[in-house]
């Protein structure tokens, strides 16, 4: 996909919202999902805005290492948040 970053990201990102959507729906048919309130208020704002800010990012249709060092780290601090949380 050398030259191809628009198939690249597309790919990238449509690949994971199929994943998600198939594991979350064959899940939910095997066994309904019980998701606590909290974790919606907790997790739905934070989706939302990197969503907004990969977007932001993306906006040049360019994503310099910086930016994506900035999406790493701020990945590896909800990683930690998240794992404070269940302790």
């Amino acid at each position: 996909l050398d030259g191809k970053t628009d198939t690249a990201v597309g790919n990238v990102l449509g690949s994971n919202i199929a994943n998600i959507a198939l594991i979350l729906g064959i899940t939910a048919l095997i066994k309904p999902l019980s998701i606590s309130s909290g974790v919606i208020r907790r997790e739905l704002p934070l989706m939302i805005g990197v969503t907004l800010l990969a977007g932001a990012l993306l906006w040049d249709n360019h994503l310099g290492f910086y930016e994506g060092v900035l999406l790493f780290v701020l990945f590896a601090a909800f990683l930690f948040a998240m794992l404070q949380i269940s302790r």
